[in-house]
């Protein structure tokens, strides 16, 4: 269809290069973890889109009529596209819970039409390959075929789509919405625009589809692929951004810290965890060092100011960070003098609300006020 071309104009390196980063990047995943079988599934999803993708192309379309014969590139296109509506319902089949029967009653659904597509292909008559008689069995079989499949490949994973978004959290559930939304656009802009005359024509009422309803369902098809893509992304995109953010926010708490770790662990060697980080070079540019580090200096620091708090010497003026830096501060001096205890201990920088990074905020304003007094001497 003319949208198909119009894609291709719009930017035809820049989506197989981002498909095949996809891919690879998938494929990473794949080998990081190969008993997921959802990663394996995008893997594949991913894959049968770039070559939908490519079964469009002049260059592929010479290269399949070669080595297939008449009809091999449309019997490519077909075999690609059921494939990628295939795993797009496998992946949410799966994400849901769902059993195994069902997957293995899909999986039977997409082999029987696959093979049926590739019998009509034998037998010279697959819809969509020019000068194919419309009046043989096969041909009416292979319209019947694409439509059915195809339509119900696309209505399951709307609506799976759609019910796994009501039991998902942002960012996922925005990306499934916009999934379903697109699934919705382009199956009803394909069923305008040329399931219904392709089903009228095989019962002999053939009709013409006026050019502004092929402008408008091209249009829908063309945001229905795009949407599609984006909704897919989204989830992944949303969440490194996210995550990204996080661990820089965790790294600059880990820098904040540094004075108040200093010094407590000075002064307590013993509470420094053991055995100390050493996970190799290639660690230290991972975000997963950057919150393993955070969390590490976060404990380390309130395991010092356990051990200190005995040897505060006023224990009733405690409000402010300021104030408790300036009695660990004396407290730390009494220490290092060989002081005994002043009696039992008191909590320290407490945090204003559950969760390790509300206690590592409390401790990182401790941290500033006690930097601020050392500074000064």
């Amino acid at each position: 269809m003319w949208y198909s071309e119009f894609l291709l104009k719009l930017g035809s390196p820049y989506v197989v290069a981002a498909g095949f980063v996809a891919l690879l990047w998938n494929l990473y995943r794949s080998a990081r973890d190969p008993k997921n079988p959802r990663i394996w599934v995008v893997s594949g999803a991913i894959a049968a889109g770039l070559g939908e993708y490519a079964a469009v192309l002049e260059e592929m379309k010479r290269w399949l009529a070669q080595a297939l014969g008449p009809g091999g590139p449309r019997l490519f296109l077909v075999a690609v596209l059921f494939l990628f509506c295939f795993l797009m319902l496998c992946f949410f089949l799966i994400a849901t819970a769902a059993s195994r029967q069902l997957i293995r009653l899909n999986f039977a659904l997409w082999l029987a039409a696959t093979v049926v597509i590739a019998l009509c292909w034998r037998s010279g008559a697959l819809s969509g390959v020019p000068g194919v008689p419309i009046d043989s069995a096969s041909y009416k079989v292979s319209v019947f075929v694409q439509i059915i499949y195809l339509n119900y490949a696309l209505w399951a994973s709307l609506l799976v789509a759609w019910r796994y978004s009501k039991i998902s959290r942002p960012p996922l559930s925005t990306g499934l919405i916009i999934v379903a939304v697109s699934l919705l656009l382009r199956d009803v802009s394909g069923i305008v625009a040329s399931d219904i005359s392709k089903t009228l024509g095989v019962f002999g009422y053939p009709i013409v589809v006026p050019d502004w309803l092929r402008v408008v369902t091209g249009w829908g098809g063309v945001i229905g692929r795009v949407g599609l893509m984006i909704g897919v992304v989204y989830p992944g995109v949303v969440g490194r951004a996210l995550m990204v953010r996080r661990a820089l926010r965790q790294l600059t708490s880990y820098r904040e810290l540094t004075p108040l770790w200093t010094a407590l662990s000075a002064a307590f060697p013993a509470t420094t965890l053991r055995p100390p980080v050493t996970y190799g070079l290639s660690d230290w540019f991972t975000w997963r060092s950057v919150r393993r580090r955070y969390y590490r200096r976060a404990i380390e620091c309130r395991d010092g100011l356990v051990q200190i708090s005995p040897h505060l010497t006023d224990t009733e003026n405690l409000e402010t960070p300021e104030q408790q830096a300036a009695q660990v501060h004396a407290a730390l001096a009494a220490a290092r003098r060989g002081a005994a205890p002043y009696g039992g201990g008191v909590l320290l920088a407490a945090p204003s609300k559950p969760g390790f990074d509300a206690d590592a905020d409390a401790l990182v304003k401790l941290s500033k006020a006690f930097a601020a007094l050392a500074s000064k001497g």
